[in-house]
């Protein structure tokens, strides 16, 4: 499996996205992306203005068209990168995270699914613990994240959580709702990622305590997707085989080699180098209209005090 193979397309599926959207006629998403470009260059309050063609219509394309929802979305990402940029940063995953790779794997499947769903594979091991790798995983998939949206023209997801080799006590004990919540409003509000369902893979029987913590850090519409399987067989009444992992009694090949490639296409100096670039893209609050900011933003977890937000 080559690195062109990180991200399969199905034939013809950037143009079935863009009908979906009614995107798909000549000149019509070069024409949506000309008018979300001249409204980021007059957004003075943004400290970047060249912003990627790509990224822009990556973002229309996950707000379904919409350009309103577009621009709320760009403004929301440059926004997070300054109200919490411990989620952000340079980091080279292979150098910066060590240790992370033993704890935490998290990769995206090559192939979408049948109704052109990405699927995440998340993967928790006995192997440390949450409090010494939460930040970095965060991080990491907050880069992961950057990728996807450079790279991909989904947005609608569906995620596994596996739990069958973790310490559910330690991830119980180790999880801070404040920063999970924070972080899944860069996910979901900031890069557009859209979970359709997500599968917990546990038999344990502390699940339903880790389900009201995990439940309680994400929105309601999340939270409903959420279920728990006890075990790859009843996840393959969810999800073909062709599309899983041989780990999952699935087709793909194992997720520690699909982990290797995306480790070493994150390390790669083009990348970081995106990735660098992207995270100047903030916001001077100075020069942004206060009554903007606490209609958008006044109601995020936490308390930014140099702000003077509650």
């Amino acid at each position: 499996m080559g690195q062109k193979k990180l991200l399969l397309f199905k034939p013809n599926m950037i143009h079935e996205v863009r009908k979906t959207f009614n995107l798909e006629g000549p000149g019509r998403m070069e024409a949506a992306v000309d008018l979300l470009e001249e409204w980021v260059q007059k957004q003075r309050h943004f400290t970047k203005h060249d912003i990627p063609r790509h990224y822009l219509e990556t973002t229309l394309i996950t707000c379904k068209g919409s350009m309103e929802r577009s621009k709320a979305m760009l403004d929301k990402i440059c926004t997070m990168r300054t109200l919490v940029p411990e989620f952000f940063g340079e980091y080279d995953v292979k150098r910066d995270f060590p240790g992370l790779r033993d704890y935490f794997v998290t990769v995206l499947l090559p192939k979408p699914t049948a109704d052109l769903c990405r699927v995440y594979v998340c993967k928790i091991y006995d192997n440390g613990s949450m409090k010494k790798h939460a930040m970095n995983a965060l991080r990491y998939l907050t880069i992961l994240a950057d990728y996807v949206k450079l790279n991909d023209y989904l947005s609608k997801a569906i995620v596994i959580v596996d739990l069958m080799d973790a310490n559910l006590s330690d991830l119980i004990g180790g999880i801070d709702v404040v920063d999970i919540k924070r972080h899944s409003s860069i996910i979901m509000d900031g890069f557009g990622m859209r979970p359709q369902k997500v599968y917990v893979l546990t038999a344990s029987k502390l699940v339903c305590t880790l389900m009201t913590l995990m439940k309680s850090a994400v929105k309601q519409k999340v939270a409903s997707r959420m279920e728990v399987v006890k075990s790859c067989e009843e996840l393959h009444k969810h999800l073909p085989r062709e599309i899983l992992p041989m780990d999952y009694g699935g087709k793909e090949e194992s997720i520690r080699d699909i982990q290797d490639l995306w480790l070493d296409a994150l390390s790669e100096q083009e990348f970081l180098e995106y990735l660098r670039e992207m995270n100047t893209a903030k916001t001077n609050e100075a020069l942004r209209l206060r009554a903007d900011f606490n209609q958008n933003y006044a109601g995020m977890p936490g308390t930014f005090k140099y702000l003077h937000i509650d």
